[in-house]
């Protein structure tokens, strides 16, 4: 966490990527909290680097391991956040969808032109705005 809140977001990866390589090969299951952790930070370490080649790899893995939908809400919203910065709002909006979907808000996905996909961006936006952290659990 200490390294998160470092302004070298570079030297951040990088230990957090260290972390998660001195894991031990069954850390998932034997370290699920460290895991879990490590790889979040590591996603987001990334994200702020703008390596989201890397950011798609850790986010799948970890929403892969997770144990609960919980654990997968933090790597969605790197993952969607990932998505916007490199231009493919349809695929961050998907995934917003799936999440809200998930939480019991049910939302339509069948934007057919831009003008609605913003819409649907906006509206689904503003959910999530209006959520408190209590209604993410």
């Amino acid at each position: 966490e200490k390294a998160m809140s470092s302004s070298i977001l570079s030297s951040s990866a990088s230990y957090f990527g260290t972390g998660i390589n001195f894991l031990r090969e069954d850390h998932w299951e034997s370290d699920y909290e460290l895991s879990l952790h490590l790889h979040n930070y590591y996603a987001e370490a990334e994200y702020c680097n703008g390596n989201f080649s890397q950011v798609r790899k850790v986010t799948k893995t970890v929403i892969e391991k997770s144990r609960t939908f919980q654990d997968q809400l933090r790597a969605n919203l790197v993952l969607m956040k990932t998505f916007n910065a490199d231009n493919k709002l349809y695929a961050a909006m998907g995934i917003g969808i799936q999440v809200l979907n998930s939480l019991g808000k049910d939302l339509p996905f069948r934007p057919s032109d831009k003008t609605s996909i913003i819409a649907h961006f906006n509206k689904t936006k503003a959910i999530f705005e209006s959520m408190t952290c209590d209604e993410f659990s």
